[in-house]
């Protein structure tokens, strides 16, 4: 990999990846001096409540078989990749070693992952390890286990258990599926390091048209896995769902209609009410051409008990309430020209204001893609400025055969006021094995125009060696 500073110094680095089936159902993967500078690019996401974001993983040695490492709680995780490598900032922390293994077996999956990383404080070391035992119809219990902190030097862990019940064959026709799960964690980073746990549970009923769900959690404060992530802490929720989805067979242009309810209660653990929110969603069609559209409404109460923070602006204790309501329209993605159009209306909660966001994809033939985006959101505080977002994007694919093809991503905001271009080309020259050339360029938008702050560009190689 080569790389531009802001001093316009060149650096030079290099590492390996291998990959290697021990057996049909076995595989070893080994990444020195790990570059995920081939990586596509994140999408520029922005956090409009006062609780943690996650983003998604686009790591190849992460997503590899990254389903065998998954814990079915809900809005927490003992395991987030994406803190591996990566600052709290979205900076790239340098990872010397890597090393995961993965089998799935008749009776039994397991998958086993340790990486050395660096720091300004010197090395450290996470591992986490899952296994999970196969019971009858699809049913599994599990345990999966975390040590070590990538942001701190302490050695913290996690230990998590599950299980999961499948029955197909409920009440004939229909299924029925459980979940239970407890999460405990110690991270010693913390001033409150004793040992927290969490636990949960889900039940899901699903007929032909009707689906039910019921569930509840509870977290405890400063429940912070070291490896993981968790939305919020210090919370009891309770969760009731139900989608009506009937087919409509009578009417020539419509597939399917849904009907959704969603209740959403949180307490802290002393009890004492935090948040609600009902979700409807009254009318959804989906179109017998692809195409939905629908109608959303939801009402929230939130009384944060200390001032929190959105973008720039700090928003005191107290409740807050309001509505807010939400169209959207999706086309079918097969068409030439592949729109998805979305308007949101806050009539007053936190603040009142509204969203826009519209992406049109042009695909003339098969192998070519043009595809613009933009987002605007208006947010009228009443104790502050009013905060007006706009982000801008475009895409571009090109696939001159199946093994070769250029992807450009564009982003634009006038928040961080910088335009980010990530441009990969990828080549398959023989299968499973990949060529690929990378540049990434950051420009900061200035009285003068745009001005050059980063540049980088990576080479990686991969191929195939039996032995």
């Amino acid at each position: 990999m080569t790389k531009l500073t802001g001093n316009d110094e060149f650096k030079a680095d290099g590492g390996l990846d291998l990959r290697y089936r021990i057996n049909a159902k076995t595989t070893a993967y080994l990444s020195i001096n790990t570059d995920f500078a081939d990586v596509e690019a994140d999408v520029r996401q922005f956090n409009f409540t006062r609780f943690n974001q996650s983003f998604p993983e686009k790591r190849d040695f992460f997503l590899e078989d990254a389903g065998m490492f998954h814990f079915p709680s809900d809005g927490l995780s003992p395991y987030y990749s994406r803190k591996i490598g990566l600052s709290e900032t979205g900076e790239i922390v340098p990872i010397h070693f890597a090393a995961k293994i993965t089998s799935n077996q008749k009776n039994y999956n397991f998958g086993l992952m340790d990486v050395l990383i660096d720091s300004p404080e010197g090395e450290r070391n996470v591992f986490v390890g899952r296994v999970r035992k196969n019971l009858e119809n699809g049913s599994t219990i599990g345990l999966l286990s975390t040590f070590g902190d990538p942001r701190s030097k302490e050695d913290s862990y996690s230990v998590g258990t599950d299980y999961q019940f499948i029955n197909g064959e409920f009440m004939g026709d229909k299924s029925l599926s459980t979940k239970l799960w407890t999460l405990g964690t110690c991270n010693k980073a913390q001033t409150d390091s004793e040992l927290k746990i969490s636990y949960g549970a889900e039940t899901i009923f699903k007929g032909r048209e009707l689906t039910l769900v019921g569930a509840f959690s509870e977290v405890p404060e400063n429940f912070n896995p070291p490896l993981g992530y968790v939305m919020r802490d210090d919370y009891r929720k309770y969760r009731f769902a139900g989608s009506y989805v009937p087919r409509h067979e009578d009417v020539e242009w419509l597939n399917v209609s849904i009907h959704d309810y969603d209740l959403e209660i949180y307490k802290d653990t002393g009890n004492t009410l935090s948040d609600i929110t009902h979700t409807i969603t009254p009318i959804e069609f989906i179109l017998e051409s692809g195409d939905n559209l629908g109608y959303e409404i939801a009402h929230k109460l939130d009384r944060p008990t200390e001032a929190f923070t959105i973008f720039d602006t700090t928003l005191p204790a107290g409740e807050y309430e309001g509505f807010y309501h939400r169209f959207f329209f999706n086309s079918h993605s097969k068409r030439k020209v592949v729109s998805r159009l979305s308007y949101l209306y806050n009539e007053g909660f936190l603040a009142p204001g509204k969203r826009y966001e519209a992406t049109l994809d042009y695909l003339p033939i098969k192998q070519f893609m043009i595809g613009v985006g933009y987002s605007s959101t208006i947010l009228n505080w009443n104790h502050a400025p009013k905060t007006e977002l706009n982000v801008v994007s475009g895409t571009s694919r090109i696939n001159f055969n199946p093994d070769l093809s250029i992807n450009n991503l564009l982003q634009f905001d006038n928040f961080s006021k910088s335009l980010g271009v990530n441009s990969r080309l990828q080549w398959e020259y023989k299968p499973g094995a990949r060529f690929y050339f990378v540049v990434n360029q950051t420009y900061l938008d200035e009285r003068t125009g745009l001005t050059l702050q980063g540049f980088g560009t990576a080479i990686k190689l991969g191929g195939i060696f039996r032995f």
